[in-house]
C-alpha cells in the first residue's frame, strides 16, 4: 500500500467568512485536512453531521456529498487493492447521492466535459446555492442530462462542504455541541 504524503487538497477552511477571493483556496496535505477540517477533523466532523442528518434533510444531503468527496480523495492517494475498495465506496455513495436527489427534487445531471482528455462524465448537483461536481464512469446509473449552467470551477468539493456545514452548522465544532434542528 502506498500513501502519496504530499497529495494537496483545495480547501478553504474558515477563510471564507472573510471577505477575500473566494477563489484563492490554500492548498493543504491532505492529512492537514483530515485532522483540522471544520477545525475538529473529517472524522469527528462525519460523527456529528450524522447527528444532524437524524433531523434535517440538509445535513443527509451534505454527509452524502462529504462522504463522496472523501472517497475520492482518498482513492487518489491510495494505489492496488486499496485504491479500488475506495473507487468502490465512491461509487456506493454516489447511489446513494443521487438517491436523495430524485428524492428531495434536487438539480443534477451528467454532462460531459470537453476539457476532460478522458472524456469523463461529469455528476452536477446543486446544493444550497453551490454546485459540486465529480467525475463519473461513463455508464453510470441513467442519469438525467444536467439542465443547470455549468460554472466549469474545478474548486474543490471538500471546501464548499466545510463552508457550507460551517454556516447552517455553527456550533459543530465547538465543545459543548449538541444537535439542535435548524429555525429557518
Amino acid at each position: 500500500m502506498f500513501i502519496l504524503k504530499n497529495f494537496l487538497v483545495k480547501c478553504w477552511g474558515e477563510t471564507m467568512h472573510s471577505d477575500i477571493d473566494k477563489q484563492e483556496f490554500p492548498k493543504m496535505n491532505f492529512d492537514t485536512v483530515k485532522n483540522h477540517f471544520c477545525s475538529i477533523g473529517m472524522k469527528k466532523t462525519k460523527l456529528r453531521m450524522n447527528k444532524y442528518a437524524l433531523i434535517e434533510e440538509r445535513a443527509r444531503i451534505l454527509r452524502r456529498m462529504l462522504d463522496v468527496s472523501y472517497a475520492t480523495i482518498s482513492a487518489k492517494t491510495f494505489t492496488g487493492d486499496a485504491k479500488m475498495k475506495l473507487t468502490n465506496r465512491k461509487i456506493s455513495f454516489l447511489q446513494n447521492l443521487v438517491y436523495e436527489c430524485r428524492e428531495k427534487d434536487l438539480t443534477f445531471g451528467k454532462a460531459y466535459d470537453i476539457k476532460d482528455i478522458e472524456g469523463n462524465n461529469i455528476l452536477y448537483v446543486e446544493f444550497q446555492g453551490m454546485q459540486f461536481s465529480w467525475d463519473i464512469e461513463n455508464e453510470f446509473f441513467n442519469l438525467p442530462l444536467y439542465r443547470g449552467i455549468r460554472n466549469h470551477s474545478y474548486s474543490s468539493n471538500l471546501g464548499k462542504l466545510e463552508y457550507l456545514i460551517l454556516q447552517l452548522y455553527p456550533a459543530i465544532n465547538t465543545d459543548n455541541w449538541q444537535p439542535q434542528k435548524l429555525q429557518i
